[in-house]
């Protein structure tokens, strides 16, 4: 393994270190509670879930209907995993004594859009409760799993050779 490959392997560890160090010091020094934490890292998880989507879209295959199937499978997942994180923060929210309830019922979605609004809603009222020294983490951390993916997808990929699928 030369130099480069070593810092490709670094880099992303030591990027998501800091960025996960952001809401530790916030509890420490600025009396955020255990709530906005939880909230922090289930949006963690939504990024994760755009990053992992970025990873399958740069698959690399040599079959033709490749792009076919990434074209169904990336909006599959981001709404299924959405969905279900959806459900899970629903379920924080209930956990610590948010309602969401009011919101999603007087707001109506047609058919199998009511998961894309469930989605949204949480998405929406995290935001919301998140104070802009967790959104700066958020940021952070955004930053930290892009770096990541830069390093372990694109730029590996552009060194390795292609291997053959089978």
């Amino acid at each position: 393994m030369n130099a480069l490959q070593k810092r490709l392997e670094t880099v992303p560890l030591i990027a998501l270190i800091i960025a996960n160090a952001v809401p530790l010091w916030g509890v420490l020094f600025f009396g955020c509670n255990g709530f906005l934490i939880v909230m922090l890292y289930w949006s963690e998880h939504l990024i994760l879930v755009f990053w992992n989507a970025l990873r399958i879209g740069f698959l690399k295959s040599d079959k033709s209907d490749c792009i076919i199937v990434k074209c169904l499978v990336v909006p599959f997942v981001m709404l299924f995993c959405g969905f279900l994180l959806s459900l899970l923060g629903m379920a924080l929210f209930g956990v610590f004594g948010v309602s969401l309830e009011p919101t999603v019922r007087n707001n109506p979605w047609w058919g199998p859009l009511v998961f894309v609004q469930i989605i949204y809603f949480v998405v929406k009222e995290v935001y919301y409760v998140l104070p802009m020294a967790m959104k700066i983490s958020l940021l952070g951390l955004l930053a930290a799993h892009g770096v990541s993916f830069i390093c372990r997808d694109v730029l590996r990929s552009q060194k390795s050779p292609k291997r053959p699928h089978g």
